[in-house]
C-alpha cells in the first residue's frame, strides 16, 4: 500500500508539474506578445517621424500628414496581427493543452470583447469635435487606454477567477499605469501645444507602460518556478 500511495503521490506531482509549466509558458506567451508588438510599434513611430521631419527638408515632396498617419497605423496594426498569428502558432501546443483544462464556453459577448474595444474607442475619440489643439495627435492614447480598462474589467478579470492558475496580469498593470498617465498627459496638454513632443509623450506613456506589464509577466512567470 505504501508503494501504492507513492506511485500516486508521483502522479499527483507530475501533474502539478505539467500544469504549473503550461501556466510558465502562457505567461511567457503574453509577455513576449507585449515585448514584441512594441519593438514593432517603435520602429514604426521612428519611421512615421522620420518620414515627417527629414523627408521635406531632402525633397520636394508635399506630404499629406494625416493620410501619411493614417497608412503607418494601418501598417502597424497590419502587422501587429500578424505578430499574434505567429506568436500564437509558436505557442499552440501551449494554447490547446490550457484549453483541456478550461471547461468555459466563450459566448458572443466574449468573442466581441476585442474587437468592440480596439475600435469603438478610437472612432469616438475621432468623432468628436477636437476639446484642444493638436487633439488628434494624442487623443489616440484615450483610446487605448480605455480599450485596456474595458479588457481588463470584462475579460483578464473574468478569467483569473475562473482559472487562477492560468491568471495574466498585463491588462490590468497596462489600465493601471495608463489611467495614471493620462492624468499627468492632460495636465501637458494644457500647458503645451507642440503636436510632435505630446505624440512622442503619449507613445512613451505607452512604451514605459507595456514594457512594465510585460517585465512584471515574465516575473509573476518565473515565481511559479
Amino acid at each position: 500500500m505504501e508503494e501504492l500511495g507513492e506511485i500516486l503521490k508521483g502522479y499527483k506531482d507530475l501533474g502539478e508539474l505539467t500544469v504549473k509549466l503550461l501556466a510558465y509558458k502562457y505567461r511567457i506567451f503574453y509577455a513576449s506578445l507585449i515585448l514584441v508588438l512594441n519593438i514593432i510599434f517603435t520602429i514604426l513611430m521612428i519611421l512615421f517621424w522620420l518620414i515627417m521631419s527629414v523627408l521635406p527638408k531632402i525633397t520636394a515632396i508635399s506630404l499629406n500628414y494625416e493620410f501619411l498617419g493614417i497608412g503607418i497605423w494601418g501598417i502597424a496594426f497590419s502587422f501587429a496581427m500578424i505578430v499574434v498569428w505567429i506568436l500564437h502558432r509558436v505557442f499552440s501546443r501551449t494554447v490547446k493543452s490550457i484549453q483541456q483544462y478550461m471547461s468555459y464556453k466563450e459566448t458572443i459577448v466574449d468573442k466581441l470583447i476585442f474587437p468592440l474595444a480596439f475600435s469603438v474607442p478610437f472612432l469616438l475619440v475621432y468623432m468628436i469635435p477636437s476639446p484642444r489643439p493638436y487633439w488628434e495627435t494624442y487623443c489616440w492614447f484615450y483610446a487605448i487606454t480605455s480599450s485596456f480598462v474595458i479588457v481588463a474589467v470584462f475579460h483578464e478579470r473574468k478569467m483569473n477567477k475562473l482559472y487562477p492558475r492560468f491568471s495574466t496580469n498585463v491588462y490590468t498593470t497596462i489600465s493601471i499605469m495608463q489611467v495614471a498617465f493620462s492624468v499627468i498627459l492632460t495636465l501637458i496638454v494644457l500647458h503645451i501645444s507642440h503636436p510632435t513632443m505630446l505624440s512622442m509623450v503619449s507613445y512613451l506613456f505607452v512604451l514605459i507602460s507595456a514594457l512594465t506589464a510585460a517585465i512584471r509577466q515574465i516575473y509573476s512567470a518565473e515565481k511559479l518556478s
